[in-house]
């Protein structure tokens, strides 16, 4: 029986390590709570409120009121010189004052426009040719004070923009700090990516003393409305969790998953992704149950794992799109684009609601025609137990002969046979071949590429001297992909050449 901890005041409990498989946390206090290296397979966290406990939000509180005591001094101290200087009717002083509004305008410029690092490191930049100038063509103290305190002003400025919305507790230095610091705030507090590193910086900061999931299994846990600001997410697994509605989701600290995505994160939470482009992203393990997937394209993402149950898909674009082991169970597919996408047998399809779809030509080929219920999983099926070859550019058909030839002699086991080749587009090639379950296809087709670029990089001569040395499929193989690649309408079934395995 799953152990219930519903509703109860788990503030600072330590649950490290334990076995906690299928538990039920829901709309329980975990604030500060330690699950690090916990099973949290199934459990449920509905509700829970996770982050700081009382008395380290007073911690933060200290030391950001300190940290304000500190910039309001050099703000003060700054302020000074500037308005001494030019009001100074020395030369000297007006001229170093000047540099430091120079200095102070070139950061606030660049921190506008690239983010605060590298208005801090265009400052300090700055700052060293202007204090080197004020040595010798002011040959005064009072311009390298000057410049000292305009460092020392800007960094003020930075480290406000830094803390007003992720310390929330930053004191005022003025209308003009208040507004720029307001600024930068707001856009760390957007995550921008101008200024990812104070985000990091801010939110593992902040994590510190919050509720701890690191390296713990959250495979299928629900944390549906559950409010996770300061939580340490950190190599933990996060296969199919579900963060539907979740608050604060982008506060969390989670270093190499998909949560670092700000966008993947509001996807997560809102389950809201018309017409959005995830191209070529590791959204590995995602949980999106039920979401609008509406004209989304995934060209080249990592699917794999990931939760589309009942997902609309409908003219989603899934090419090349990596979906091993992803369920699809009651999704919708009708429209979608599946050229060259990678389903395996663990690939789920059952009460998948499709109509049609585009491989790239439509399917069913009559457009009068469209896939009866249950059809799509039964059309689709054939397709589990191949392995696809895709060349995209540059297409060598001795190159693949070869390759093909080399790659079966070393994987006797993998019973490779070719079953069919198609050109597609201008200088694009698929093979396709028969292939046994137990085969790691990722590994044999890494292998493959690694033989074909080799071969292509090799003089025309010397691959043709290597075709020679070959048995007839190899040849036989070459002139296929020849005619193939000669007839943009060509498909072919390779039933003559069968299994290169034997010699």
């Amino acid at each position: 029986m799953h152990q219930d901890f519903s509703g109860q005041n788990l503030r600072g409990h330590s649950f490290k390590g334990q076995h906690l498989a299928g538990a039920n946390f829901s709309y329980a206090d975990i604030q500060g709570a330690d699950f690090t290296g916990a099973n949290l397979r199934d459990a449920k966290f509905i509700g829970a409120k996770a982050g700081l406990q009382n008395q380290w939000g007073s911690i933060l509180l200290v030391a950001s009121q300190l940290v304000t005591e500190i910039l309001n001094f050099f703000s003060e101290y700054t302020s000074y010189l500037a308005s001494f200087n030019f009001y100074n009717s020395n030369s000297e002083n007006f001229f170093a004052a000047s540099i430091c509004l120079i200095l102070l305008s070139v950061f606030w410029l660049i921190t506008i426009q690239k983010g605060i690092i590298l208005g801090l490191g265009s400052f300090a930049f700055a700052a060293i040719i202007a204090f080197a100038s004020a040595k010798v063509l002011a040959k005064t103290k009072a311009g390298a004070r000057t410049v000292i305190g305009g460092l020392a002003f800007a960094f003020a400025f930075a480290t406000v923009g830094a803390l007003v919305f992720n310390l929330a507790r930053a004191g005022i230095f003025g209308f003009i700090i208040l507004l720029f610091g307001s600024y930068i705030g707001w856009r760390v507090f957007k995550a921008d990516e101008k200024d990812a590193l104070i985000d990091l910086f801010s939110i593992s900061f902040t994590a510190k003393g919050g509720t701890s999931f690191r390296d713990a299994d959250l495979t299928d846990a629900d944390f549906t409305k559950a409010t996770l600001k300061s939580t340490d997410l950190r190599n933990a697994i996060l296969t199919r969790t579900c963060f539907w509605q979740a608050e604060m989701l982008y506060c969390v600290y989670s270093e190499e998953s998909y949560l670092q995505n700000t966008e993947i994160c509001r996807l997560l939470v809102t389950g809201q992704g018309q017409d959005k482009n995830f191209d070529r992203q590791n959204l590995q393990g995602v949980n999106l149950k039920g979401a609008n997937l509406i004209d989304a394209s995934f060209i080249g993402a990592d699917l794999d794992k990931a939760n589309l149950q009942d997902a609309d898909l409908s003219r989603a674009k899934l090419v090349q799109t990596q979906l091993d082991g992803t369920d699809f169970t009651g999704a919708t597919l009708t429209g979608a684009f599946i050229e060259d996408w990678g389903i395996t047998s663990d690939t789920k399809f059952d009460l998948v609601q499709c109509e049609y779809v585009y491989m790239p030509e439509r399917k069913p080929d009559n457009r009068q025609e469209v896939f009866a219920d249950g059809e799509f999983a039964d059309f689709i099926k054939p397709i589990f137990d191949t392995f696809d070859l895709y060349h995209n550019q540059g297409v060598d058909p001795c190159a693949i002969a070869i390759s093909f030839k080399q790659l079966a002699e070393n994987h006797p086991n993998a019973e490779l046979e070719i079953v069919a080749m198609e050109k597609r587009g201008q200088d694009k090639f698929l093979l396709r071949a028969k292939i046994t379950n137990s085969a790691d296809k990722s590994e044999l087709s890494a292998e493959y590429f690694t033989i074909y670029n080799q071969l292509k990089a090799l003089a025309k001569q010397e691959v043709q001297a290597l075709m020679a040395k070959k048995d007839s499929r190899v040849f036989d193989l070459h002139k296929m992909i020849v005619t193939a690649l000669q007839h943009p309408s060509f498909y072919s079934k390779i039933e003559q050449i069968g299994s290169m395995n034997n010699k």
